[in-house]
């Protein structure tokens, strides 16, 4: 019966999840894992990608040094979310009238306007984000601008 369940080399999960749609017996979980484990072509060509550790951002020793920035919807608006590092709970959002660079320029300069300039402002790869017109305005008010996979 173990060779039925391993035929097609599934890995355990999937020998475990077949098997179990149609038999039990006691230490079958263990015996299908005996299997698999003992296979050399699996062993061979089982995935190898190990794990990445969790790369921990370095913590901004004062408020509003680093902010990160994104742009999401709720009940069909737009609007700009801003979020301190430092103090995570301070967050400050605004309503977009129209999804582009110049508004999302506007509105950023309306925060930084009250609460400073950052040094570090990280955001995600939109267009928005990663357009001409954002990047000279990054340069003409002097923070660095970094870009994060979503």
């Amino acid at each position: 019966m173990l060779q039925r369940i391993y035929e097609g080399h599934q890995g355990i999960e999937r020998c475990k999840n077949r098997a179990r749609d149609v038999l039990f017996w006691p230490a079958m979980s263990k015996q299908i894992e005996d299997v698999v484990q003992m296979c050399g072509n699996c062993n061979r060509f089982q995935n190898s990608n190990a794990k990445e550790p969790m790369i921990k951002a370095e913590f901004p020793s004062r408020p509003w040094e680093k902010v990160a920035t994104d742009v999401f919807d709720f009940k069909n608006r737009q609007y700009l979310l801003i979020a301190d590092y430092y103090y995570p709970k301070l967050l400050e959002v605004s309503i977009l009238i129209k999804l582009t660079s110049d508004t999302v320029i506007m509105n950023i300069k309306s925060i930084f306007a009250r609460y400073g300039i950052p040094e570090i402002l990280v955001s995600d790869n939109a267009r928005y984000y990663t357009n001409s017109k954002f990047q000279e305005f990054a340069k003409s008010w002097e923070f660095k601008h970094i870009t994060l996979s979503p």
